[in-house]
């Protein structure tokens, strides 16, 4: 389950980062050498490239580019122009909310492998309907729109498979969204840990080295709120609080987990 944590509260975080020129962080590089890259990368991202692209993913790679971005660069704009897909290969992603009082939410951290600009393409949408910040350094594929709108189109049963994993996607978030904005501060931060748990980068207990008010910008309440709730949390014996960082064990994940699943089950009765 993959909550939509946007924000009711937090005013804090109104700067905003200004876009950059493609030119400025991206690098044109030879289609075979994207090819390379992707083949060599592990794991379920060259699975979910071959299974996106099937027997095609060499040609459509030769005609794409790959887009090096570092961290804290915003790359995509809400409500520009989409001229293409941008699938992520290496790094983590920051989706945000931006409204015109100036308020900008991050909603959604996304991990490898993701595609953004899919679903707008699919909705025949002109623009991105969120603005796309690198968290870590990234490196992304780009495909051009009109090479993937042609792919899916002399590709129906790909198509259909992807619109119907985008439609199940946003039926299980405004589900999840709806439930979030009935929980407690306290069970809305053991959501945030369980998600920063399953994306932790080492085999045994997380580790979290984030200030407070990061917290609070990520989840969408005051720095006051956030003190709170990690105390009570701590308390609970659903993590560790030690100075600047937080400590979550294998059997305090599991513990957070089982106290949402009920809430869940509950709620959905």
């Amino acid at each position: 389950m993959y909550i939509i944590a946007l924000s009711k509260e937090n005013k804090r975080n109104k700067e905003k980062q200004p876009k950059v020129n493609e030119e400025e962080i991206g690098v044109m590089i030879m289609s075979q050498t994207i090819r390379e890259q992707v083949r060599e990368i592990p794991g379920a991202t060259l699975k979910y490239v071959e299974e996106l692209f099937g027997e095609e993913m060499d040609k459509i790679l030769g005609l794409a580019r790959l887009l090096k971005v570092k961290a804290g660069k915003r790359f995509i704009t809400q409500n520009d122009e989409i001229r293409g897909i941008y699938i992520l290969i290496a790094g983590k992603v920051n989706v945000l909310e931006e409204y015109r009082t100036g308020d900008v939410y991050i909603f959604q951290e996304n991990t490898v492998p993701s595609i953004f600009g899919e679903m707008e393409i699919i909705a025949d949408m002109e623009g991105f309907l969120a603005s796309l910040l690198a968290k870590t350094d990234c490196l992304l594929v780009v495909v051009p729109k009109n090479v993937y709108t042609d792919f899916i189109r002399r590709h129906p049963q790909i198509l259909y498979q992807r619109a119907q994993f985008n439609l199940k996607d946003l039926l299980t978030s405004g589900r999840d969204n709806r439930l979030y904005l009935q929980l407690q501060s306290t069970d809305r931060m053991k959501l945030y840990m369980i998600r920063k748990y399953k994306r932790k980068d080492t085999e045994e207990h997380c580790v979290l080295s984030m200030t407070k008010q990061e917290i609070a910008d990520e989840i969408g309440y005051s720095q006051k709120t956030v003190l709170r709730a990690l105390k009570v949390l701590d308390q609970q014996g659903y993590l560790t609080v030690s100075g600047h960082k937080i400590l979550i064990k294998e059997e305090q994940y599991r513990k957070m987990v089982d106290s949402i699943e009920q809430i869940t089950c509950d709620s959905y009765k």
